[in-house]
């Protein structure tokens, strides 16, 4: 701030408080914020998650720079998505025991707002699951190769036998 004459001030900068002493602005931010975590947990029970996931929400949210008048709108979005996602993890059901257990650590690293660790844990999922489809696939095509294998050794079967009975007509 300095002065530039009689009745007038230039103020520049971003943190301008004129007329308020740095206690004061703290004590503004404390009342602003102060019933946040209140109003945070009471949401987060109605909703069934985790603070630390309405907390992850939160700040997913605050990045996307939403105008305060849409923010409740944004949260009950992204929640419901959030939501969705959690019940869509909860659902799977993989057959081999490797993607059941990163399926397992998925839902528990969503249910608690861990996104990245939640992904990671399905990516991995969905690798064993992969792995476990193309295992199979080879095993069906081996199991193809054995069964027509066995199909030819029972012509060849059949055929011995075709000249045997044929031996004894003459």
């Amino acid at each position: 701030m300095r002065d530039v004459g009689s009745g007038a001030t230039v103020v520049q900068g971003d943190n301008n408080f004129i007329g308020l002493s740095a206690e004061a602005v703290q004590g503004l931010i404390e009342a602003a914020t102060r019933g946040v975590s209140e109003k945070v947990a009471e949401v987060s029970r109605q909703l069934g998650v985790s603070q630390e996931a309405m907390r992850a929400v939160l700040r997913t949210v605050g990045e996307a720079a939403v105008p305060d008048e849409q923010l409740a709108e944004k949260l009950a979005e992204v929640v419901e998505q959030f939501r969705i996602a959690v019940a869509a993890i909860a659902a799977l059901r993989p057959e081999n025991a490797a993607a059941q257990e990163h399926v397992a650590i998925a839902a528990i690293a969503a249910a608690s707002g861990n996104r990245n660790e939640a992904q990671h844990q399905l990516q991995m999922a969905r690798l064993g699951a992969l792995n476990q489809a193309n295992q199979a696939r080879q095993l069906a095509k081996e199991a193809e190769w054995a069964a027509a294998q066995q199909m030819f050794q029972a012509a060849q079967a059949a055929e011995a036998e075709a000249e045997l009975v044929l031996s004894s007509l003459f």
